[in-house]
């Protein structure tokens, strides 16, 4: 497949849980915020090695950011790469590796990410 720089679903009233399928995609920016999603975050998302960018926040997701797309996320920056990702990681979603954390009425810097930066240095 040839890679998609961005797919941009946010503000859609999407609903159910994140398709697992997205992880076979190969998109530069995936952009899910502001919808009805529920559910876990799929690892799957870990195996979109062109990443460099995931909204989830301002959805109704739940659990920990998989460990699969943590580990994307420190294999680009080791690389050289990046990957932004932010959450609604203030209450509902774990996440250690996000940037940003969101609530109902704000995004903040994640306190956890120096500690995950510095695991990988």
């Amino acid at each position: 497949m040839s890679r998609l720089d961005f797919l941009d679903l946010h503000r859609n009233r999407l609903t159910s849980s994140i398709p697992t399928e997205l992880g076979k995609m190969n998109v530069g920016q995936l952009h899910l915020s502001y919808n009805m999603l529920t559910g876990l975050v799929p690892s799957e998302l870990g195996n979109m090695k062109h990443l460099n960018l995931l909204w989830l926040e301002r959805n109704d997701l739940s659990g920990t950011i998989p460990n699969d797309v943590c580990d994307l996320k420190r294999n680009l920056i080791q690389e050289g790469g990046w990957l932004r990702l932010s959450t609604d990681c203030i209450e509902e979603v774990h996440c250690e590796c996000c940037e940003e954390c969101c609530d109902e009425s704000l995004c903040q810097t994640n306190p956890l990410l120096q500690d995950w930066n510095d695991g990988i240095a």
